[in-house]
């Protein structure tokens, strides 16, 4: 896993990614998906949450530990009958920054216990930022109380346990789940993998393994074509159009991919706890929106050029993540950094089917400018020791120019082969084995060398 905290790869104005295990990885092995169950109580006005979870189907790992939010206070851990209290020790870990790992010692000097199941129980109160105050900065992994609604993703915030695998570098981030969420003052919830639903009281359950972002709070919700958008802030003609430029770039990406995007999206509008941020991210197949005046499904349709390209950008690229989710790779700091590189790179040519080259131009440009007096490296010395290479400016800028660089070399065609072989691999991506995939795929030592020596774009 990654020595540098997940703030730092995965914070306030990135665009941001999680796996979500699609029906066509749904049947994968079902021994190696954690199972969780139990109950969540929420007051959104309080900024409070008590829960009953128990976490089942444990995969075995000598080295491992439970990751939970730090702002959460533990009343016991106990075996899921609840007949066995555990004794347990608590650390902070690196790549997790906003969680504890929590591990439980066996009766064996320095080794761990391997539970086959564990029940925990915990609470905690959060402040609640409403119009007459608001925090200094937001981001994906804040568990976020605005007033009106409660936004976590199911990843990074680790309001419900997570297992993870130090020895493989593995955060199962994707499970299954029957979950009963209680709202006092709710009107609306919803978990991803599930269906929204308006009460403030309800069972979620979901049979496939899944990233389980949850929102919820006093908002209404619209279902156009299969696909849904939670908290409309925008007329509905506008997300009908916006819905129609989803449906267009989901269909490309099959195409192209060879892989299937049947599965609806659900696109979540909503303000941060903080003044000025504003941002996306994908969880499994909910795209987040955040922002108090920019709502990207509004703009796909701007008559100004660049906000439009923009805002066909920003779509496009979470819509990459969609797709790489669908896939059982990529794991490990790294595999989340080249994807951002990845998804940047088909939004330009996905937005350039709809828009024209003139589009693609106009971002590749943008994503240059970006660059003016940065102090850029070559992808040759590529290491995750490095602040240029745990930058934005390499995921998002430096990146997707050399993977579009590659695409002049040897086609778009071979550039998708390339990315499909590094999202089906379940070993965590290393720079040595990245950088030997992209000389496999170019096969040409001369350009290749050409390539990762590069420092001008």
């Amino acid at each position: 896993m990654p020595h540098k905290p997940f703030a730092r790869w995965l914070f306030a104005t990135a665009f941001l990614s999680s796996s979500f295990l699609s029906a066509s990885f749904a049947s994968a092995e079902k021994s190696a998906v954690p199972h969780l169950s139990g109950q969540l109580k929420v007051s959104i006005k309080q900024g409070t949450i008590d829960a009953d979870i128990s976490i089942s189907n444990i995969p075995r790992s000598k080295d491992h530990s439970f990751q939970l939010n730090t702002g959460l206070n533990i009343k016991g851990i106990t075996s899921e009958d609840g007949s066995v209290n555990f004794a347990y020790r608590r650390k902070s870990l690196e790549q997790f920054y906003e969680s504890f790992a929590y591990t439980i010692p066996s009766d064996v000097p320095n080794e761990l216990y391997q539970p086959k199941a564990l029940n925990f129980r915990y609470s905690g109160k959060y402040p609640v930022y409403d119009q007459a105050f608001k925090a200094r900065s937001d981001w994906k992994g804040n568990i976020a109380f605005n007033g009106k609604s409660l936004r976590v993703d199911g990843m990074q915030t680790a309001l419900l346990p997570i297992y993870y695998d130090k020895q493989s570098d593995k955060l199962y981030k994707d499970v299954t789940y029957d979950l009963q969420i209680d709202c006092v003052d709710c009107t609306s919830l919803f978990v991803n993998g599930s269906t929204p639903i308006r009460a403030s009281s309800h069972r979620f359950v979901s049979k496939l393994p899944t990233e389980p972002m949850m929102y919820m709070g006093d908002f209404d919700f619209i279902e156009l074509g299969g696909n849904r958008v939670l908290n409309p802030l925008v007329k509905k003609d506008h997300i009908e159009q916006g819905l129609t430029v989803v449906a267009q770039y989901k269909s490309l990406l099959s195409k192209w991919f060879n892989q299937p995007l049947a599965n609806g999206i659900t696109f979540i509008q909503t303000t941060p706890v903080s003044k000025k941020n504003s941002w996306l991210w994908v969880s499994g197949s909910t795209i987040v929106s955040i922002s108090h005046d920019y709502y990207a499904l509004d703009r796909l349709s701007s008559e100004e050029g660049d906000a439009r390209y923009k805002a066909h950008d920003f779509i496009a690229h979470e819509l990459g993540h969609v797709l790489f989710n669908s896939y059982p790779g990529l794991q490990g700091e790294l595999s989340y950094i080249v994807e951002e590189g990845m998804a940047e790179y088909l939004s330009w040519n996905l937005v350039a089917e709809l828009n024209g080259e003139k589009a693609k131009q106009y971002l590749l440009d943008w994503r240059k400018d970006r660059l003016i007096d940065k102090k850029l490296q070559p992808l040759h010395e590529l290491s995750l020791g490095d602040d240029f290479f745990q930058s934005n400016s390499f995921r998002y800028n430096v990146l997707p120019l050399v993977i579009d660089a590659m695409d002049s070399l040897i086609g778009r065609e071979k550039v998708i082969q390339w990315m499909q072989e590094l999202a089906s691999q379940e070993k965590s991506l290393s720079a040595e084995s990245f950088l030997s995939s992209i000389e496999a795929a170019i096969n040409d030592n001369d350009q290749y060398q050409h390539l990762i020596q590069r420092v001008e774009w």
